[in-house]
């Protein structure tokens, strides 16, 4: 653990010097700007609350489209198994919409949420809902029918199934749909505070690209990478519990009260 922890301090400290080079001696610091300069204005837009501020209103509206996304898609996902009619219903839509680029339907978007705080979480929760979704759908399809057929037997009814199998089988597969879709929902918010906002990260670096401050725009970057490990963080967080989740949506009250 020692060792790569070493291994990768000692590699960063290797694209430092050659980024200070590159930009010192050979003068490049006007398209890849300089190390010195990105740490200057990296603690300067950090202590005057600048970054945080706008990190905060990009993180939300990420967050919250990856929650809606998740939430949204696993809940259609279960129910497609659940209703195989609406699975055979959605089917052909959702995968038009797998194949087309999501982003491209962000004019449409716009007309639908306009282009405040709603849009971009608008985005971020579509990008996302299309993985779960997909995940979800697919998942619970290929579930072992034999097991099905057992539970059966005990005379339980198909909501019931859901319940206490379809649903605790799958839940790996959804929390690991929304590990990918930590970047598809920075990305759609990405996208539209491009299209329209004067807040946020991303308005933040695509301001400076349009003033050429090179050096700004990487340390916008870092607030944005540093997002996407806090997303991916809360995830994690909800995966550590996720035996507590089954236990609870699963598990009924007086078998929780007896164990606990």
């Amino acid at each position: 653990m020692k060792s790569n922890l070493s291994q990768h301090f000692f590699g960063f400290l290797i694209v430092i010097a050659t980024w200070y080079l590159l930009a010192t001696s050979f003068d490049l610091s006007f398209f890849i700007g300089h190390p010195i300069e990105v740490a200057k204005i990296l603690f300067e837009n950090t202590i005057n609350f600048n970054f945080p501020y706008h990190a905060l209103y990009t993180g939300s509206e990420a967050l919250l489209g990856l929650l809606i996304g998740t939430v949204l898609g696993a809940f259609l996902g279960m129910l497609s198994w659940y209703k195989p009619v609406l699975y055979a219903l959605f089917r052909p839509y959702v995968f038009i919409a797998s194949v087309v680029p999501v982003f491209s339907f962000a004019p449409l978007i716009i007309i639908w949420f306009g282009i405040s705080f709603s849009m971009k979480v608008a985005l971020a929760a579509f990008a996302s809902f299309i993985i779960t979704y997909t995940e979800a759908s697919y998942q619970s399809t290929e579930l072992s029918q034999k097991e099905i057929k057992r539970i059966e037997l005990m005379n339980a009814n198909r909501f019931q199934i859901l319940r206490f199998f379809v649903f605790p089988s799958i839940l790996f597969r959804i929390i690991l749909s929304a590990k990918k879709n930590v970047s598809n929902a920075l990305l759609g918010v990405f996208i539209g505070e491009f299209l329209s906002s004067n807040k946020g990260i991303a308005s933040e670096m695509i301001k400076a690209g349009a003033l050429y401050q090179v050096s700004y725009v990487w340390a916008a970057a870092i607030y944005l990478v540093l997002l996407a490990f806090i997303l991916l963080l809360m995830v994690s967080v909800v995966d550590k519990y996720r035996d507590k989740i089954i236990s609870f949506v699963s598990v009924s009250k007086p078998i929780r009260s007896f164990s606990s």
